[in-house]
């Protein structure tokens, strides 16, 4: 059913996140659906908060505020904006400022607001989500601040562990790769790789 509505919403492509272990049949269902993977899967990561400490450099000063509902539409904005995403989703990420469990939280640079993320806390346990940098303050030191932030929130509230999770890529983008790395210095060890299976519609439309 799902199928259907992206293709009569002529989205040219979609993908699924499988989680582990992937049953035979459920991945014979997906290939046989047109299915692929694609790429090296989705990276997650866990931290027990009292080992992490991130390494901020020196490369910009970066201040960080949780957000409220004043400022929702701020944070909203700076997510679309730093994902790439159409205007119409800043709505929807403004939508999670003051829900339960969700903390969100802006990082500015002399006053601007140059950067976003988020944290799911629910059981003892917190999620690190939504990390999204304006394209020029990338590589400045925005997105270790904002996981230096939440880690330090994680150890206050005493939470047992911290997962976050990042495309995983092969051994030769990893140099590029700056959200991979960037969890890596704060101590995240990567646990597994989801595999993500990619569908074109077109093929889909036709078959």
């Amino acid at each position: 059913m799902f199928v259907n509505w992206y293709i009569g919403q002529e989205v040219p492509s979609f993908a699924l996140q499988v989680g582990l272990p992937i049953d035979p049949s459920l991945q014979s269902i997906i290939t046989n659906g047109g299915g692929e993977v694609s790429g090296n899967g989705w990276a997650k990561f866990a931290l027990e908060p009292d080992t992490g400490s991130v390494n901020l450099g020196e490369d910009v000063r970066v201040d960080i505020v949780k957000a409220t509902a004043a400022t929702a539409d701020e944070f909203g904005n700076l997510t679309q904006s730093g994902f790439g995403l159409p205007e119409a989703t800043a709505p929807w990420f403004a939508a999670l400022v003051g829900r339960p469990g969700w903390l969100a939280y802006i990082a500015s640079v002399e006053g601007e607001g140059v950067g976003a993320a988020a944290m799911y806390v629910k059981g003892g346990a917190a999620w690190c989500g939504i990390d999204a940098t304006l394209p020029s303050y990338r590589r400045q030191g925005v997105q270790r601040a904002l996981i230096h932030r939440r880690v330090e929130d994680a150890q206050r509230s005493g939470l047992s562990i911290v997962t976050a999770e990042t495309s995983y890529p092969s051994n030769s983008e990893q140099a590029d790769a700056a959200s991979y790395r960037n969890y890596g210095r704060a101590n995240f060890k990567m646990v597994y790789a989801r595999p993500i299976f990619r569908f074109s519609t077109a093929s889909l439309a036709t078959s």
